[in-house]
């Protein structure tokens, strides 16, 4: 995503040289200079962590964004991006998650008919770390099928599943939570917990299966869970104890 354009008094004021209007005044002294050129007027922009910027001979060095978590209980018929070319809401549209910072980045997407917990985070190391496949962090599901799965097309979840041509078979556990009527058919709600998360992995894996997913609520990646709580569309603060979780986690405690 392309980084947005600031004000450079408004930038300057952030970086603690003052008030804006004192970094106004020091622009209008021509004591601001961006990569190389002395800034002769009000209203100039840049684009931080590209463009070099000097006060009075000194480079200014840009102040690392403060670190923020959080879980977000994302809505079906949302999309896990920033902008979407149909005009669909996306999570960043939702209210609750306008009200905090906006270069928040969403950890693990879901597609437009999915719901539950997505993490949002500015912190890229830990973004990282919880959706590379190397790191092994177990992410889990309930589904809702169309009908009730048979022992066979359970154990082909545990044993693997041939999906996108691919060699690597997608697998994980599984586990009959509760069967549910569905006008004149029975579905079944299952659990199932993997550690990929190459895209719709789960609806290719049931649509192998011959199987419609209904329903697909993510309830916890790693050792955090989706709290009943937290309704669809809000969001709230990871709690120190959630944090130290994730990141012991992902080895970085």
């Amino acid at each position: 995503m392309q980084q947005e354009m600031m004000k450079l008094h408004a930038w300057l004021a952030k970086q603690g040289y003052g008030s804006r209007r004192y970094c106004e005044n020091l622009i209008r002294e021509g004591k601001v200079s961006v990569n190389g050129h002395k800034v002769g007027r009000l209203g100039e922009r840049i684009t931080p962590g590209l463009d070099d910027v000097e006060v009075s001979g000194e480079v200014v060095k840009e102040k690392a964004p403060k670190k923020s978590y959080f879980v977000l209980n994302k809505p079906k018929f949302t999309m896990s991006t920033h902008r979407d070319e149909d005009d669909r809401q996306t999570v960043f549209d939702l209210p609750s998650v306008k009200q905090v910072h906006k270069s928040l980045q969403f950890v693990g997407r879901l597609d437009y008919e999915s719901e539950g917990m997505m993490l949002l985070t500015n912190d890229g190391d830990l973004n990282y770390k919880i959706t590379h496949p190397s790191f092994h962090v177990e992410k889990e599901y309930l589904v809702l099928t169309n009908k009730k799965m048979s022992k066979p097309q359970m154990a082909s979840i545990v044993e693997g599943i041939k999906i996108d041509k691919s060699k690597i078979l997608a697998k994980g556990s599984i586990e009959y939570i509760a069967s549910e009527r569905l006008g004149k058919t029975i579905g079944g709600w299952y659990s199932i917990k993997i550690h990929e998360g190459r895209k719709r992995v789960i609806r290719k894996m049931f649509e192998a299966l011959d199987l419609k997913v209904i329903r697909l609520v993510r309830v916890a990646i790693g050792p955090l869970k989706l709290s009943n709580h937290l309704k669809p569309g809000a969001i709230q603060k990871l709690s120190p104890r959630q944090l130290d979780a994730i990141r012991s986690c992902v080895g970085e405690n």
